[in-house]
């Protein structure tokens, strides 16, 4: 199974597009609380949808997971502990945006 973890903001090109290449089995979304006021996750997976990968609106191909303290690695490293103790055996894929002089974006 190939699971994809995408950390959500206001910038969805970087996640539609690795989505698009992925094509993972189950999307996970991590979202703090201000992208969850502010319903991006949902914006996030009507432009998947849009771009017709409608397969994933299924409620068993994708989860919205909440990131409490976007600013505290622990609180990080349990969302991930958590969700990856859930599917021990499945490649796993997780697109982290962030920016910088150069805007990089890296998918591991």
């Amino acid at each position: 199974m190939k699971i994809m973890v995408c950390l959500i903001s206001d910038q969805h090109v970087p996640n539609l597009l690795t989505v698009h290449k992925v094509m993972p089995d189950l999307l996970i979304l991590v979202v703090t609380p201000d992208m969850t006021r502010r319903n991006v996750a949902t914006n996030f997976m009507n432009a998947l949808d849009i771009g017709g990968l409608s397969d994933l609106q299924k409620e068993d191909k994708h989860k919205i997971v909440s990131l409490e303290d976007e600013n505290s690695i622990p609180s990080a490293l349990k969302v991930f502990q958590d969700i990856s103790s859930k599917y021990p055996e499945a490649e796993w894929f997780i697109k982290h945006h962030w920016r910088n002089k150069a805007d990089e974006h890296r998918c591991i």
